[in-house]
C-alpha cells in the first residue's frame, strides 16, 4: 500500500484548495450574473458578508480593496450587462460589497491555517446563512402567493375610503414626488 509522505499531502491539500476556490469563484460569478442584484433586499442580504467582514476589524487596506473592487465591478456591470447605461441602485452597491467580501473571505479560508480558518468560518457561515435566508424568504413569499391567491386589497381600499380620503393614494404621491423616499421604499 502506498503511503503519502508530507510533500504529497501538502500537494493534495493545495490541489483541494485550488479546486474549492475555483468552484467558489464560479458560484460568485453565477450569483453576479443570475441574481437581480438591483433588487434592494437581495443586495442587503448579500451585504451581510461585508458587515460580518468589517465586524472582525480587518486591516484598512483590506476594506479599501473590497470597496474599490466592488466599485470596479459595478462599473463593469454597467458596461457589460447594461450597455454603459449607468443607473445606480443602492441594492447593487450593497450586493457587490457582499459578493467581494464573500470572495475574499472564502479565498482566505481556502489557504488559512487551523486557527485563522476557525475565525473565517465564524464570519462566512452566518453571512452565508443570512444571505440564503433572504433569498429563500422571497421564494417562500412567491409560493405563498401561489397557494393563497385571494387577497384583502378590496377591504383595505374600502377601509381607506371610510376615512373620508385615500391615505394610500397620498402616500403613493409622496413616493412619486420624492426620489429619496422612493429609493427607500424599494
Amino acid at each position: 500500500m502506498y503511503q503519502l509522505d508530507h510533500s504529497d499531502r501538502q500537494l493534495a491539500a493545495r490541489a483541494k484548495s485550488i479546486l474549492l476556490a475555483t468552484v467558489f469563484a464560479v458560484v460568485v460569478l453565477l450569483a453576479w450574473l443570475g441574481l437581480p442584484l438591483e433588487t434592494p433586499y437581495i443586495g442587503y442580504g448579500l451585504a451581510s458578508a461585508f458587515v460580518f467582514h468589517v465586524a472582525v476589524r480587518p486591516r484598512r487596506s483590506e476594506i479599501f480593496a473590497v470597496v474599490l473592487t466592488a466599485t470596479g465591478l459595478i462599473l463593469i456591470d454597467a458596461a457589460v450587462r447594461h450597455g454603459m447605461k449607468f443607473e445606480f441602485h443602492p441594492g447593487m452597491g450593497f450586493a457587490m460589497l457582499g459578493l467581494v467580501s464573500f470572495a475574499l473571505l472564502a479565498y482566505k479560508a481556502f489557504w488559512a491555517e487551523a486557527a485563522e480558518l476557525a475565525q473565517l468560518k465564524s464570519i462566512l457561515i452566518p453571512a452565508a446563512a443570512f444571505a440564503f435566508f433572504i433569498l429563500a424568504s422571497q421564494s417562500s413569499l412567491n409560493l405563498a402567493g401561489l397557494l393563497f391567491p385571494r387577497t384583502m386589497d378590496m377591504y383595505a381600499y374600502a377601509f381607506d375610503g371610510s376615512l373620508g380620503f385615500q391615505p394610500s393614494f397620498l402616500l403613493g404621491q409622496l413616493f412619486q414626488a420624492s426620489p429619496a423616499i422612493d429609493a427607500l421604499g424599494h
